[in-house]
């Protein structure tokens, strides 16, 4: 597998980052999610294994995708996924944890509950291993945003860029890396649950670390009309993820009347 730029498509008048084609594999290799934080993730997992931790721990939300990434990534790498997931009573594990575990992934199942609970109760958990790290909730770290931003430096000027914002990373990594020459008016994240304080506050740190916090001047976040965990069935002329990238396609078309030409969707994966 390798990750490769990525297409601009035309539909009527938006333009669409296809990031959901970040990642190439090969006839005979597992499928594996197409999310573009996976770019960042193979860059922390490689600097990872040459500190010598070979114990890798992620965890998974009920729509999250991250653990059969990083398992891909991991098996990839010579490195042990340990996928911890939630799991509510009387469910079967989803497909996403199915392929984690294709990928070798040791799959950990935890009682339904609170996210930031479960997610320290898997960080305890994996602390008793040797050589092992806690990959951060949301895979947020400053890898991915500059992996993204080497993406977004080579866009041509729009002026409005519309992307769907889970903890934000994605659209960081946007900011982080537009240009005098091809920065937008506006870049519109529309947040798929996180509160906007707290999401905008976790962009602004990020583009601080590395360096570009005067481009979140340009940012504006707005909420999706629909809760976290409530997916969204509008159609999309590409593939996009039900709980991110169609809530954001949804606020685009219905808002895309107010917004300055032209348009560029940032999709982020499915």
């Amino acid at each position: 597998m390798r990750f490769i730029d990525t297409p601009i498509e035309h539909y009527d008048d938006i333009d669409v980052k296809r990031e959901d084609l970040c990642l190439s594999t090969e006839k005979d290799e597992l499928a594996m999610p197409s999310l573009a934080k996976l770019r960042g993730a193979e860059v922390y997992l490689r600097k990872l294994k040459e500190n010598e931790v070979y114990h890798i721990g992620v965890f998974d939300t009920r729509v999250s995708k991250a653990g059969w990434g990083v398992a891909g990534l991991c098996k990839k790498l010579g490195l042990q996924c340990h996928a911890y997931f939630p799991l509510l009573k009387g469910k079967q594990i989803a497909h996403q944890q199915v392929m984690a575990g294709a990928w070798k992934a040791r799959l950990i199942a935890l009682k339904g509950g609170r996210t930031a609970i479960l997610y320290r109760q898997a960080k305890k958990d994996l602390e008793k291993l040797s050589q092992s790290f806690m990959l951060p909730l949301g895979l947020v770290c400053k890898e991915t945003v500059l992996e993204v931003a080497k993406i977004s430096a080579k866009l041509p000027k729009y002026g409005t860029i519309v992307v769907s914002t889970g903890t934000g990373t994605i659209a960081a990594g946007i900011l982080a890396g537009l240009t005098k020459e091809n920065m937008p008016d506006k870049l519109i994240g529309i947040s798929c649950g996180m509160n906007l304080t707290k999401q905008r506050k976790r962009i602004c740190d990020l583009l601080a670390e590395v360096g570009k916090g005067k481009n979140e001047s340009i940012l504006s976040l707005m909420m999706a009309d629909r809760g976290y965990y409530e997916p969204d069935n509008i159609e999309t002329p590409f593939p996009a993820h039900p709980y991110y990238d169609k809530k954001a396609w949804r606020w685009l078309l219905e808002h895309k009347k107010l917004l300055i030409k032209p348009v560029l969707f940032w999709n982020i994966g499915v």
